[in-house]
C-alpha cells in the first residue's frame, strides 16, 4: 500500500507545435494505474499508451527510486544520476544512454503536458526493474530485483511482510495559517502519493519553523518522515529508512514542550518503525534493539484512553520487533514479550470496529505462535497459530488487499504443512494445497514474482511431504515442477537467501526421486544442490540453515553408500551430522538435536553391518537412539518416536549377531512393536508394512534360539500384514520378496 506523487519542476520553454499535438493525442482514458512490488502507487503523471506504446513519466519514476533528475533546456535532455549511474534521455530520440552504453527504445521520448515520457525500456534498464502491463487491469506493475516485496523470517522462512503489513493512519491537521497547504499534502500521503507529499511538505517547511510554528512544524516533519517510511517498504529500504530517522530525530531535537507530547510520541514511534525496517538491511540485533527502545519511549507518552489507536499500533510494531529480535537473541523471552504486545493491541482493536487493524494484530500473532511451534514442536501453538490466521482472514477483503490475502493464505498452507507431521492425512494435504492455490490466484510471475516464487516453494514443500508419506513419485515430480518455476525468480544474485532455500528443497526433491526410482544420478544432483546452498548458508552467517543442510547432505551421503564406496560415504555422512551438533544441543533445539541423533544411529548401524568396528558402532547407535527418545515421546512426537524406535530395533537386531542373541532380538522385537503404536495401515501404510517385514525377520531369528514353531508362525503373520500394502498388483517385486520369506519360514 505504497504510492508516490511528484510536483515536477520541468519548465519547458520551447515546445514545438508537433509535440503539443502529441500531448493532446494521449487521452486520459489511456492512463494506467501503477503498482510497485505489488503495492498501489499514484503518480502525478500517470503512465499512458500513445500510438500503441506504453510511455512512463521519467522524472517521477527516477526520483522515486532516489535519482537526481536535471533538465537541460538547451539540449532538450534529461539526466538522471545516482551513485555513479547516469542515464541520459533526449526528447524526440529513440535511444537512451546508460553510463557508456546506448539503449534502443521502442518509441521516442516525448514531452506530454510539460513532462518527459519515455518507453519502458529506459525504466527497466536504467533502474534494474521489471515493467509489466496488465491491460485488463489498466495497471502497470513495477517489480524490483531485490526482493523488496517479501522478506524471510526464521529458519522455516515464513513469509513475513513485517512493516509492510502495518501502515499508520495519516494524522490530520486543520488549523493555523498553513492548514490548506498541509491538508493538501496530507491528502497526497493518505492516497499513497508519497513522493508528491514529500515535495509538498518540503515546500511548506520553507515557510515555517520549529520556533514560530512548532505544531505545524512537528506535524509536517513527522508526516514527511512517514512518507519516507512508506517508500522504504517498497524500494531503497536502507536510504529511505535512514532519511526518515534523521527527520524524526530533528523533531525530537527541536520540539520539547510537553503540550506537543503526541507529536513527540509519533516521532519516537516513527524512529522505531524506521529502525525495524533498517534492521532488515544490516545489524539486525542492534537496530531492532534501537527500534524497541524508541517504541517504549512512545508508549510512555501515548495515553491509552485518549489515543488508543496510536497506542495499539505502537504495540503491533513492538510485537513484530520482539519477534524479529527472537531470531538472534533470547528467543523465549522476546516471543513472550511479542505476544504480550499483540494482546495489548487486541484489547483495543476489535474485528467489528477495526477489521483492518485487528487483521494486522492477528497476522503477527499467528506468525509468533508459528515460530514458537517450530522450536517447541508443541501442537497447541500450531492450533493457536491457525486460529489467529483464520481470525485475520475473516477481516480481509482479497480484492481490496490482495497482498495481505496472499500472505494469510500462505501462512495457513504452512500451518497445514506442520499439521502433516502430526496428522499426515489426505485431508491436511488437500487443505494445504487449497490454501496455496488460493494464494496463487492473486500473484503471478509477471506482477508479483517474489510472492509467486515464495508460494510455489511452499507448494513444493507440501508435495515433498506427501511424497515422503506415500512413496509416490508423482508428488515429487509436482514439487520439482513448482521449484523450477521458482527458479525463474530466485537467482543467487537477486535473491540469495531464497536461492539458498530453493537449492535446499531441490536437494530434498532429488533425494525422493532417487529413493523411489533407485537412480544414483539424482543423489548426485541432490548433493550439488546442497553444495549450492552452502554458497549462502555459511556457519558464520546462517548457523541454523548451515546445520539443517548438513543434516540433509549427510542423509544423501548415506543413500550414496548403497551404491559404491560405502565406508567413505558413511564417514562423510557422520562428518555432516557432527557439524550439526556444533550448533544443536538439548538446550538450544531439542527437536533437531534428537533428530540428528537418529541420523547418527542409522549411519553407525550401516557401518556395523559392513563389519567396521561393529561393537563400537552399534553401541554408539543404541546410545544415540536412547538420547533421542528422551525428547521424542509417543505423546509429544509420535511420528519421530516411531521412527526412532524403528532405528533402535535395527540396532538391537544387528547387535544380536555380535552376542547375547536372544536378549537383543527380544529388545529389537519390542522396539519394532513400540513403533507400531503410531504406524498403522491407514496413517502410514508403507512404514507399517516395512516394520512388519523387519518384525518378521526378527521372529525368524528368534525361532533359531527358542520356540521355533511358534516364532515362525508369528513371522509368517507379520509377512502377511506387510503384504496388505505390498500387493502383487502394485508392488510385484516387493510382494514376491515377502512371499519368498514366508515360504521359507513355513518350510
Amino acid at each position: 500500500m505504497n504510492t508516490k506523487k511528484l510536483f515536477l519542476l520541468l519548465y519547458v520553454f520551447f515546445i514545438s507545435l508537433t509535440l503539443i499535438i502529441s500531448v493532446q493525442g494521449a487521452e486520459a482514458s489511456n492512463e494506467y494505474n501503477v503498482k510497485i512490488n505489488g503495492q498501489p502507487v499514484q503518480f502525478t503523471m500517470a503512465p499512458l499508451i500513445d500510438n500503441g506504446n506504453l510511455l512512463l513519466p521519467l522524472r517521477e519514476i527516477y526520483e522515486i527510486f532516489g535519482f537526481d533528475v536535471q533538465w537541460d533546456a538547451v539540449n532538450r535532455r534529461a539526466s538522471c544520476i545516482k551513485a555513479g549511474k547516469k542515464v541520459l534521455i533526449s526528447v524526440g530520440s529513440k535511444t537512451a544512454q546508460i553510463n557508456d552504453e546506448i539503449l534502443t527504445l521502442s518509441a521516442p521520448s516525448l514531452i506530454i503536458s510539460g513532462r518527459i515520457y519515455v518507453a519502458s525500456e529506459a525504466i527497466c534498464q536504467g533502474l534494474n526493474v521489471n515493467v509489466n502491463l496488465k491491460e485488463e487491469e489498466k495497471t502497470v506493475y513495477f517489480t524490483s530485483e531485490n526482493g523488496a516485496s517479501v522478506s524471510v523470517s526464521g529458519e522455516n522462512n515464513f513469509l513475513v511482510a513485517g512493516n509492510n503489513v502495518i501502515v499508520s493512519v495519516v494524522r490530520r491537521y486543520n488549523k493555523g495559517n498553513y492548514k490548506d497547504e498541509i491538508e493538501a499534502a496530507d491528502n497526497l500521503l493518505e492516497n499513497y502519493n508519497y513522493w508528491g507529499s514529500i515535495k509538498s511538505y518540503e515546500q511548506i517547511l520553507k515557510n515555517i519553523s520549529s520556533e514560530k510554528n512548532p505544531e505545524e512544524y512537528a506535524h509536517t516533519m513527522n508526516n514527511m518522515a512517514n512518507a519516507y517510511l512508506s517508500l522504504s517498504c517498497l524500494i531503497n529500504k536502507d536510504e529511505n529508512a535512514l532519511k526518515a530517522i534523521s527527520i524524526f530525530e530533528e523533531v525530537l531535537a527541536n520540539i520539547k514542550d510537553e503540550k506537543y507530547s503526541s507529536y513527540i510520541a509519533g516521532a519516537y514511534k516513527g524512529i522505531g518503525r524506521a529502525y525495524s525496517i533498517y534492521a532488515n538491511v544490516r545489524d539486525l540485533e542492534i537496530n531492532t534493539s534501537k527500534a524497541l527502545a524508541a517504541m517504549d519511549e512512545a508508549l510512555k507518552l501515548y495515553d491509552k484512553e485518549k489515543e488508543p489507536y496510536e497506542y495499539a499500533y505502537t504495540h503491533i510494531h513492538k510485537a513484530f520487533s520482539h519477534y524479529t529480535l527472537a531470531h538472534v537473541k533470547e528467543p523465549g523471552a522476546n516471543l513472550i514479550l511479542a505476544l504480550e504486545s499483540c494482546e495489548e493491541a487486541l484489547s483495543i482493536f476489535k474485528p467489528e470496529a477495526n477489521p483492518k487493524e485487528y487483521a494486522d494484530a492477528k497476522e503477527i500473532q499467528g506468525v509468533i505462535y508459528l515460530r514458537i511451534f517450530s522450536s517447541s514442536n508443541d501442537i497447541q501453538y500450531l492450533n493457536m497459530s491457525f486460529e489467529a490466521f483464520q481470525g485475520a482472514l475473516e477481516c480481509i477483503d482479497e480484492k481490496v488487499d490482495p497482498s495481505k490475502y496472499v500472505r494469510i493464505q500462505c501462512y495457513i498452507g504452512i500451518v497445514y504443512q506442520s499439521f502433516m507431521n502430526f496428522d499426515p492425512s489426505k485431508e491436511s494435504f488437500e487443505a494445504g494445497v487449497a490454501a496455496f492455490e488460493e494464494s496463487l490466484k492473486f500473484c503471478d510471475l509477471d506482477t508479483s514474482p517474489s510472492n509467486y516464487a515464495y508460494v510455489k516453494v511452499q507448494f513444493a514443500i507440501l508435495h515433498i511431504q506427501m511424497a515422503y508419506l506415500t512413496n509416490e513419485v508423482e508428488f515429487a515430480n509436482k514439487a520439482l515442477e513448482a521449484l523450477n518455476e521458482a527458479q525463474k525468480v530466485y537467482t543467487i544474485e537477486q535473491y540469495p537467501l531464497f536461492y539458498a532455500n530453493l537449492q535446499y528443497y531441490l536437494g530434498g526433491c532429488y533425494n525422493i526421486i532417487a529413493n523411489l526410482n533407485g537412480q544414483e544420478e539424482y543423489y548426485a544432483k541432490a548433493i550439488k544442490s546442497f553444495e549450492n546452498a552452502f554458497k549462502i548458508f555459511t556457519l558464520e552467517k546462517y548457523p541454523d540453515d548451515y546445520v539443517i543442510i548438513n543434516i540433509e547432505l549427510g542423509k544423501t551421503y548415506m543413500a550414496m553408500s548403497n551404491f559404491s564406496e560405502s565406508e567413505e560415504y558413511l564417514n562423510k555422512a557422520l562428518t555432516c551430522f557432527e557439524k550439526a551438533l556444533m550448533i544443536y544441543n538439548l538446550e538450544v533445539d531439542p527437536v533437531y538435536f534428537s533428530y540428528v541423533q537418529g541420523c547418527i544411529a542409522s549411519a553407525r548401524i550401516k557401518l556395523a553391518r559392513l563389519d567396521i568396528e561393529p561393537s563400537e558402532n552399534i553401541d554408539k547407535a543404541i546410545k544415540a537412539c536412547e538420547t533421542a527418545l528422551t525428547v521424542f515421546t509417543l505423546e509429544a512426537s509420535p511420528n519421530y518416536f516411531a521412527n526412532m524406535k524403528e532405528v533402535l530395533g535395527e540396532a538391537y537386531f544387528v547387535k544380536a549377531n555380535l552376542g547375547e542373541a536372544k536378549e537383543n532380538i527380544l529388545k529389537s522385537i519390542n522396539s519394532y512393536k513400540d513403533s507400531l503404536k503410531y504406524y498403522t495401515i491407514d496413517n502410514d501404510p508403507s512404514s507399517y508394512a516395512g516394520i512388519h517385514i523387519k518384525l518378521g525377520d526378527a521372529y525368524v531369528s528368534l525361532s533359531k534360539v527358542e520356540n521355533s514353531k511358534e516364532n515362525k508362525k508369528l513371522a509368517a503373520a507379520c509377512y502377511d500384514e506387510a503384504m496388505k500394502f505390498y500387493t502383487a498388483k502394485d508392488f510385484p517385486e516387493k510382494y514376491k520378496m515377502i512371499e519368498n520369506k514366508k515360504k521359507l519360514v513355513l518350510e
